[in-house]
């Protein structure tokens, strides 16, 4: 878009008796429409096979807090990979 194009429309929408910015924007909009349709959709993230949308909350003391905070640290490890490591601890006990 060249400056003489785009000053002369800023004139035109001036004399409408808009404000320079909104001038601009509806300019700039005007502009980028048509490079907008020539666009492919977006598809976004892939589904989850196994999404983890269950949210829980849990109640710990400092003690059992503090244990779990440096379980992780050790085994560089997210509280929510421990638990759910804790889980599957417990789950494959109760098999045997």
């Amino acid at each position: 878009m060249g400056v003489l194009y785009f000053l002369k429309k800023v004139g035109e929408i001036l004399k409408k008796g808009l404000t320079f910015w909104n001038a601009y924007n509806k300019i700039y909009l005007w502009n980028t429409e048509s490079e907008v349709k020539k666009m492919s959709p977006r598809t976004g993230r892939p589904k989850a096979e196994n999404p983890k949308n269950i949210d829980v909350k849990v109640r710990f003391d400092e003690i059992r807090h503090k244990q779990l905070l440096d379980y992780c640290q050790k085994n560089n490890l997210t509280r929510t990979e421990a638990i759910r490591k804790g889980i599957d601890l417990l789950l494959e006990q109760e098999k045997k």
